[in-house]
């Protein structure tokens, strides 16, 4: 998580690295991030759910750990935007309560809307699907996260032009709990099934490159982040073992620790400095481009460790 955090801030601040190409093209694809952040909630949850299937107690965890931070930290910023800017209150109520993403797909913090939503119907998804030895089932669920968005995008293509970044991601969720039941059964994979794997990411990124091209439906591209995603947090994981770095593991659980406040925090704080600094984009000084965004990164860093800090004590006196 904390590799997939950094690699999402940087691809937000975008001016830092436009003069180094090499970078550059590694930042620019920091949206796997995301599908890299599903796919490990996607196994947590499922371990979460075995190990207790009380749907309460469930509920009231998720709501401790990205409800309640969402809450606190979102609701100056969106005093600042919708009181202060733009002095509309019914903008106010539709943002905080993530319904402007669903309604007219405001993007700023769709990630928290897609989570809370999947949280929301899991049990569901693991008493239907995950639960029990079906593997048919498994195999339904996949191909569901992948064809609902084109449903979507079939019954209101306008809608969904607007809210596709959020369905192509389902996937990636759906994904990371399959992976979470075949390591729980003790799944080993032999190397045809290796083969078949690999053999059905090139032939479900040559679909996607096919179907882009006769209907061109909107975001159809991040279907390719999906295996991506997955390889991406194996190699993470196989590099930081090969490495044993202790600091350097420490440092990143760190930032994995208050991810979703880093998230959250950085993406208001790139907000403010598009407001107040970036303006028309027309002065592309070194202060602008880099001084400024490196300090905004910074106190990004931390002001999110101490909203961890100042929830985790809000979360003990809420038990």
């Amino acid at each position: 998580m904390g590799i997939a955090i950094i690699w999402i801030m940087l691809f937000h601040w975008p001016e830092l690295f436009r003069s180094v190409p090499l970078v550059s093209f590694v930042t620019k694809r920091g949206m796997t991030g995301v599908e890299m952040f599903l796919l490990v909630s996607g196994i947590g949850l499922f371990y979460s759910m075995t190990k207790n299937e009380n749907v309460k107690e469930f509920y009231i965890k998720r709501a401790l750990r990205v409800l309640i931070p969402y809450l606190v930290i979102s609701l100056p910023y969106w005093i600042w935007q919708d009181l202060w800017v733009k002095k509309d209150i019914g903008k106010f109520f539709l943002d905080y309560s993530l319904l402007a993403f669903w309604k007219s797909g405001d993007r700023e913090v769709w990630y928290i809307a897609l989570i809370l939503g999947l949280y929301a119907v899991y049990p569901l998804i693991f008493k239907c699907f995950l639960k029990g030895g079906a593997v048919y089932k498994k195999a339904v669920l996949m191909a569901l996260s992948l064809i609902l968005p084109l449903i979507i995008y079939a019954v209101n293509p306008s809608y969904f032009a607007v809210t596709e970044i959020a369905f192509w991601r389902i996937s990636s969720f759906v994904l990371g709990s399959l992976l979470a039941v075949w390591v729980m059964e003790g799944h080993k994979f032999s190397r045809m099934q290796f083969l078949g794997i690999a053999a059905a990411a090139i032939g479900t990124v040559a679909i996607v490159i096919v179907i882009n091209h006769m209907v061109s439906v909107a975001g159809i591209f991040r279907v390719v982040y999906l295996p991506i995603g997955f390889i991406c947090c194996f190699l993470s994981a196989v590099i930081l073992w090969l490495l044993d770095c202790s600091w350097l593991n420490r440092l990143l659980s760190k930032f994995g620790a208050c991810s979703l406040e880093l998230y959250l925090i950085h993406i208001f704080l790139r907000s403010l400095y598009e407001y107040y600094v970036l303006g028309d984009g027309s002065d592309n000084s070194l202060m602008n481009t880099i001084v400024i965004p490196c300090i905004t990164i910074a106190l990004s860093i931390v002001l999110s460790m101490l909203a961890h800090k100042l929830i985790d004590k809000i979360k003990l006196g809420s038990k």
